[in-house]
């Protein structure tokens, strides 16, 4: 979403100076993010704390929303939505790590990241694509807010699978 936000900014009418701060602000919110989620997975969890956080990327796609006619709103809602890259970065570790446990661990998430990363490359091509469809960034945080709803219905998936497994 990142690098979507100059371009939201230009078609809600935004000075271009706001889609820069709302970068600038998921870069910050990433520095405070990343801890908070982390804390949440030792403390709930990998995946309560996944599913917990994908609920805040979901806010933060309602806050881009409803915040279409508000610079202030706008910008506070990017930096919420950094929360995907902190999911990314912290708690899939920990998920896998917890799913699989420390055997075949690097081998294992090589694979999800090199996934990711495929899956990823499409993003942008994808997310333009419903815009054009859509006609504006509300299709987009739509998209957006199903793709947040499959990764916390995955999450959970995988969570019974593993008890299942275990037993």
């Amino acid at each position: 979403m990142n690098q979507l936000f100059p371009t939201y900014a230009s078609e809600v009418g935004f000075n271009p100076i706001v889609g820069s701060l709302m970068v600038s602000a998921a870069s910050l919110s990433d520095i405070f993010l990343n801890p908070f989620v982390g804390k949440t997975c030792d403390k709930l969890g990998a995946i309560k704390a996944t599913v917990a956080w994908t609920g805040v990327s979901i806010l933060s796609f309602l806050l881009l929303i409803i915040g279409g006619s508000n610079e202030t709103v706008s910008i506070i809602a990017a930096g919420v939505n950094d929360v995907m890259f902190a999911i990314v970065g912290t708690a899939m570790p920990m998920l896998l790590l917890s799913l699989f446990g420390s055997r075949d661990f690097g081998r294992i998430y090589s694979i999800v990241c090199s996934a990711g990363y495929v899956v990823g490359a499409f993003g942008m091509p994808v997310m333009m694509k419903v815009y054009g469809m859509a006609g504006s960034f509300q299709g987009v945080f739509i998209f957006c807010i199903a793709c947040n709803l499959m990764i916390a219905a995955f999450a959970i998936v995988s969570g019974f699978l593993n008890k299942a497994a275990e037993k």
